[in-house]
């Protein structure tokens, strides 16, 4: 994502520039007072170029068990995010530091550089910094690539992940695309459907397998699972937020989801992969 120069400040991580992370969380059945670990695919994606306090920025929109909005700009070597609450800028990344120096990421988080070398991506020779940050016990060393941002995540994390296998980062990047780099990573090839409404709902993974989670930016609504035939399969309650719903007995298949909400429905078609 990050170039240094400033020549192509305005070229880095153009509309339609993707992030994929796979995240590894636990997840516990109170009932049953047992936990499991389950894997999600969190996605960054630049749905637009528009300016705040004079900055040309990236609206980014991140789809990471809901709905996130952020907003990034490049100026000399760094990278700025938007801070809503503060509604200023804050840094984000330093490319003009060297070894054994720092920068102060959003108010207080001192990033520290232990070293620098290179990476080939696409054929295009990369800076890569690796970077003591906090994580979830402690501090990590992760990379950080010029023009693809943080291995761990683009931005800094404000919650803490249970890990479920010791040793293992719970979320790490899975891949990296923009119309003019292509595609470097493993990209998962399921996707999320994202249902501009009055309402926001998005839905994923799709294809999908035993379990479909469900962003819903409403108080409460209903979510109704039907075959090709017409028969409904599935009926639950939606709240607010992200919501997980078993549907490992589903057979292999296209199926219609409908959310209902407010007096409104929204529908879509998805498919059911072993």
């Amino acid at each position: 994502m990050l170039l240094l120069s400033l020549a192509l400040a305005q070229t880095w991580a153009p509309v339609g520039t993707t992030w994929q992370y796979v995240v590894k969380t636990k997840r516990y059945n109170s009932p049953y007072n047992y936990h499991y670990c389950t894997t999600d695919t969190w996605t960054l994606k630049v749905v637009s170029d528009t300016v705040i306090l004079g900055k040309l920025c990236r609206h980014i929109k991140g789809y990471i068990g809901q709905v996130v909005d952020y907003w990034l700009y490049e100026e000399n070597g760094r990278i700025y995010y938007y801070n809503a609450s503060m509604q200023n800028f804050l840094l984000l990344y330093d490319f003009n530091v060297g070894v054994d120096s720092y920068w102060v990421r959003g108010v207080s988080d001192t990033v520290w550089v232990d070293w620098i070398d290179t990476i080939v991506v696409n054929g295009r020779v990369l800076k890569r910094l690796f970077v003591r940050e906090r994580g979830i016990a402690g501090t990590l060393i992760s990379p950080v690539i010029e023009h693809i941002g943080g291995y761990r995540f683009l931005f800094p994390l404000t919650v803490s992940w249970d890990v479920c296998v010791d040793g293992v980062l719970p979320l790490r990047l899975l891949c990296y695309e923009d119309s003019s780099w292509g595609r470097w990573g493993n990209c998962k090839t399921s996707k999320m459907t994202l249902w501009q409404s009055s309402v926001p709902i998005a839905i994923y993974p799709n294809p999908f397998s035993d379990e479909v989670r469900v962003y819903f930016g409403g108080w409460r609504g209903y979510l109704e699972i039907y075959d090709v035939m017409g028969r409904r399969c599935y009926r639950g309650i939606l709240y607010h937020g992200a919501n997980w719903l078993d549907v490992s007995f589903l057979p292999e298949g296209v199926y219609y989801f409908r959310v209902y909400s407010a007096g409104r429905h929204y529908s879509s078609t998805l498919i059911k992969k072993e």
